[in-house]
C-alpha cells in the first residue's frame, strides 16, 4: 500500500521531499532491514526451531545477518530509484510550469 502511494504521488506530481526535506535513504534502509530481519526470523525459527536447537544458534544468527544486510540493500536501492523518479517528475513540472509562463 505504502509504495502504491509513493508512486501515485509521484505520478500526480506531488513532491515527496514536501517541506521535511530529502527521504533520508540510510534511515528507510535501517527500518526496511529490521522490519524484514524481525518478520522473517520470526517465522523462520518457528519453522525450523527444531534444526536451530540441535545444530546451535549460530545459523539462525548467520540467517538473520544475510538477511539484514540483503534487505536494507534492496531497501535504499528501491527508496534510491523513487527519489530519482520524483526528481525528474518534478523538473518536467517545473519546466512545464517555466514554458506556460513564458507563453504569457
Amino acid at each position: 500500500m505504502a509504495i502504491y502511494t509513493i508512486i501515485r504521488s509521484i505520478i500526480a506530481g506531488i513532491n515527496l521531499e514536501g517541506t521535511q526535506g530529502k527521504i533520508n535513504t540510510f534511515t528507510v534502509m535501517f527500518f526496511v532491514g529490521m522490519l524484514v530481519t524481525i518478520i522473517q526470523g520470526t517465522k523462520n525459527y518457528t519453522a525450523y526451531s527444531e534444526m536451530y536447537q540441535r545444530d546451535g544458534m549460530g545459523y539462525f544468527i548467520a540467517v538473520l545477518v544475510v538477511l539484514f544486510i540483503s534487505s536494507s540493500i534492496l531497501g535504499g536501492l528501491v527508496i534510491m530509484v523513487l527519489n530519482y523518479i520524483n526528481k525528474k517528475r518534478q523538473q518536467s513540472i517545473q519546466r512545464a510550469l517555466d514554458e506556460e509562463e513564458t507563453k504569457d
